[in-house]
C-alpha cells in the first residue's frame, strides 16, 4: 500500500468519505418525514420518535464505520 506524505489526502479516500456523508444525509432525509407515521403506528407523540431517529442514524453511522 502506498502512503502519501503527511497532510495529504488520496482522492479515493476523499471520495469515500464524501459518499458516506451523502448516504447519511440521504438516510436522514428518508427517515425524518416517516417519523409522524412511525409515531402514529406506535401510538406516541411524533416528538417522542426523535430519539428513535437519532438512534437509527447513529447505528447506521457506526455500522458503516465498522
Amino acid at each position: 500500500m502506498t502512503t502519501g506524505s503527511p497532510g495529504t489526502v488520496r482522492p479515493a479516500l476523499a471520495l469515500l468519505v464524501a459518499g458516506a456523508f451523502f448516504m447519511e444525509i440521504m438516510d436522514a432525509t428518508v427517515i425524518a418525514p416517516a417519523a409522524p407515521a412511525i409515531a402514529a403506528d406506535l401510538g406516541v407523540a411524533p416528538v417522542s420518535v426523535d430519539v428513535a431517529v437519532t438512534a437509527y442514524l447513529l447505528t447506521v453511522a457506526v455500522a458503516r464505520a465498522a
